[in-house]
């Protein structure tokens, strides 16, 4: 059973928006234009966090869950999507004027995954890149 994570710094994800940026120059066509626009929706991301505990054993799972939870107490419940039983449940502070997350938690505990996108994001850049889907 492992539990699996990596946290990447301000350098580290900005280093990894620019090698984003340049495999999205180098792609033909729409999906070009998808990724250039959701690597700008992205780019007030500061610091990236995800956690894969996947293969631990239910036990594990379960404690890490609870922890997340209670920890993710008080933030607002953005999102809760339930797809033929798999749950996804997104997180985050939506600033006073409804323009901007700051910091987005996305937990898929039945995947047994974990990630964290902290800085801000602009609400209308994920608009578009949803519309282009």
């Amino acid at each position: 059973d492992e539990f699996e994570g990596i946290c990447l710094g301000s350098m580290a994800t900005s280093f990894v928006r620019g090698a984003g940026k340049m495999a999205a120059r180098m792609e033909g066509g729409e999906d070009r234009d998808e990724m250039l626009a959701l690597l700008s929706a992205v780019n007030g991301v500061k610091g990236i966090v995800v956690a894969d505990y996947e293969s631990c054993n239910e036990r594990v799972k379960k404690e890490f869950t609870r922890k997340v939870a209670k920890l993710l107490n008080g933030v607002e419940l953005l999102m809760d999507v339930n797809d033929e039983g798999e749950r996804v449940q997104f997180y985050g502070y939506v600033t006073e004027d409804g323009d901007t997350l700051e910091d987005l938690v996305i937990s898929a505990p039945g995947d047994g995954a974990l990630v964290c996108l902290f800085g801000r994001i602009k609400l209308s850049s994920i608009m578009e890149v949803m519309e282009m889907q």
